[in-house]
């Protein structure tokens, strides 16, 4: 605990003794009892229900049961783990479990609350990382690793896909490539995403996709016969493609062409010629936007694909 905590991330089953052993930390002391140092009980083990080592390997168990699938439920977790025979083993999970709920938010503290105009925190983190913060404290997180609701959506879609042997195509305005790294971040997707096409200025989605330059001036590049043209575009350019989602949209901060911000529309469209376009309009500031954009669209292509085969 503190402003400091290095060997916080660290497994406390085996990766903390090997440290303690490479350091030269007395093995009595490595093979202490774990305790708080209160003299309470039995132990740390006794108290949570569980060793540590069964704590950690019901922990890395549990994550691979929901990257095979994202719908798990706590509920379900006894079957998905195959423990329906091994007492033991079940009333470990439901100690782990039970444990990890009444705990889930010390590891997210602070919870910040976004201000309802601007991201205020987010400036500060931008002046700690650009001129105070350590290089070994400044960490880039890749704009392709998801979680949550979006990861679930993904990996849902791209398990749709897998199922029926197809292949998606994007074309992305102002979502920029993050719907095919949605796709992409969900294992197995190198056998369902066949790429993207990020076409963000009009001369883009005319040049690249096809789009009619005289229908964007007509109707400006927010509008649901562009956001069909060009998942039409893309169909055409990526023929090993079985699927398209095109989405175009404000995610503001302004309001452009005379087009509110959040409004934003996404096309979905197969070989076989059937299409949906949907007109959405999401609040909020542009990353809320673009993460609404995300979800719609990855429930939306999953829609039709068990629409198509029901």
């Amino acid at each position: 605990m503190g402003d400091l905590a290095p060997l916080q991330s660290l497994i406390k089953s085996w990766e903390i003794p090997w440290l303690a052993r490479e350091l030269g930390v007395p093995e009595r002391i490595r093979r202490a009892k774990p305790t708080d140092g209160l003299g309470i009980g039995e132990g740390d083990e006794a108290q949570i229900g569980a060793t540590y080592l069964e704590w950690d390997i019901t922990i890395f168990a549990v994550v691979e049961a929901l990257r095979h699938d994202p719908s798990l439920t706590v509920e379900r977790l006894i079957d998905a783990l195959g423990a329906q025979d091994d007492p033991v083993a079940q009333e470990t999970i439901a100690t782990v479990m039970r444990r990890v709920k009444a705990t889930w938010f010390k590891r997210m503290n602070p919870i910040v609350f976004s201000h309802p105009q601007a991201d205020r925190f987010g400036m500060l983190t931008m002046i700690d990382d650009r001129f105070f913060r350590p290089e070994v404290l400044r960490v880039e997180h890749a704009l392709s690793s998801f979680s949550g609701e979006i990861a679930r959506a993904g990996q849902l879609l791209a398990n749709e896909l897998q199922e029926r042997d197809m292949r998606l195509v994007t074309a992305e305005s102002c979502t920029a490539g993050l719907l095919g790294a949605c796709v992409a971040a969900a294992p197995g997707s190198s056998s369902v995403l066949e790429g993207s096409f990020v076409a963000y200025r009009p001369s883009m989605k005319i040049d690249a996709l096809g789009v009619s330059e005289q229908l964007i001036e007509q109707q400006t590049v927010y509008d649901p016969k562009v956001a069909l043209a060009m998942a039409e575009g893309s169909l055409q350019r990526a023929p090993s493609a079985d699927m398209a989602v095109a989405i175009t949209g404000v995610a503001g901060p302004a309001p452009d062409e005379g087009k509110p911000v959040g409004l934003v529309y996404i096309a979905t469209l197969d070989r076989d010629g059937a299409s949906k376009v949907t007109e959405n309009h999401f609040e909020g500031q542009p990353a809320e936007i673009v993460a609404a954009t995300l979800l719609q669209a990855l429930h939306q292509s999953r829609a039709m694909l068990v629409a198509s085969n029901s």
